[in-house]
């Protein structure tokens, strides 16, 4: 079990996925748009977001449930324990790496942030994920 990857799968759902205490990672499309200026198209992508704001979403547990084949109070606790051992991890190292995401780091005066890796698409069609060039309309 690996609660991490866990969120990773979670979030290319389209799920926002909260750490008590953390953020919360949010799905986002970013749509499709044509640059006039240099004729290039530039295809709609599917990222995440990282915000210090709360909901008070917890369908993740749902998800660690259903993955882990256990019951929902065994899920909250495991998901308790991963926050408490990421927020103990962060004191100490200042980062969690979200494996084909981002890290997750921790500055002592500004707080928590979010380093999304470069050219995270979560986008299904991967054929047209570049930009397109000398576009003529």
């Amino acid at each position: 079990m690996n609660i991490t990857n866990y969120i990773v799968e979670f979030l290319k759902q389209g799920k926002s996925v909260e750490i008590k205490g953390i953020g919360t990672f949010v799905p986002k499309t970013i749509p499709t748009r044509f640059d006039n200026e240099t004729n290039t198209y530039y295809p709609s992508i599917k990222t995440v977001e990282f915000t210090t704001l709360f909901k008070g979403n917890v369908q993740i547990i749902d998800y660690i449930a259903k993955q882990e084949f256990v019951g929902i109070t065994t899920a909250e606790k495991l998901w308790e324990n991963y926050v408490v051992a990421l927020t103990e991890k962060m004191k100490t190292t200042s980062k969690h790496e979200f494996p084909g995401l981002g890290e997750l780091m921790l500055d002592q005066v500004s707080g928590y942030s979010f380093k999304l890796y470069d050219k995270v698409n979560f986008s299904k069609e991967t054929k047209h994920l570049l930009p397109l060039t000398n576009i003529s309309t």
